[in-house]
């Protein structure tokens, strides 16, 4: 395929339905994936806008809603860990550059409930020095920025 686009050959149909088949199903694999693999994710992209591969929006979109919102619920979970507040940061970034939508409603509403239950908490162990919730605070305000949902 390559090799025709090249050398400025039309590529055949079949070749084209192909490469769309295989590149959509690898890109929803990437997007079912917890780790949010934020590189192989543009690279499946670059190569769907190179050869001109219609995405499925639709299903791709609704897989990685559901990878967000499993990761927001691990947020609840484990209200300690900076490192699924991370993923979740990565995650709703990568949401935000996507071709196509992805709705994260749901996301914000897990959102709210840590702003309401763990934002307290953390912002006042911020406030007397700790640099571990310091670091949690600014992360999570941030997260609440991207999110669009007011923190203060």
């Amino acid at each position: 395929m390559r090799f025709l686009v090249d050398v400025g050959f039309p590529l055949p149909r079949a070749f084209g339905a192909a490469a769309e088949l295989v590149i959509n199903g690898n890109l929803r694999r990437a997007l079912e994936d917890d780790s949010v693999e934020r590189v192989r994710v543009r690279e499946l992209l670059d190569e769907a806008r190179v050869w001109g591969i219609q995405l499925d929006g639709v299903v791709l979109g609704y897989t990685f809603q559901k990878t967000i919102e499993r990761i927001a619920e691990r947020l609840g979970e484990r209200r300690d860990s900076f490192k699924t507040l991370e993923l979740l940061a990565a995650a709703v970034d990568l949401a935000r550059a996507l071709p196509f939508p992805v709705d994260l409603a749901n996301v914000q509403n897990r959102y709210y409930d840590a702003l309401k239950r763990d934002y307290p908490a953390y912002r006042q162990r911020a406030e007397s020095g700790e640099e571990a919730a310091t670091a949690w605070v600014s992360r999570f305000t941030g997260l609440g920025d991207d999110l669009a949902v007011r923190v203060g």
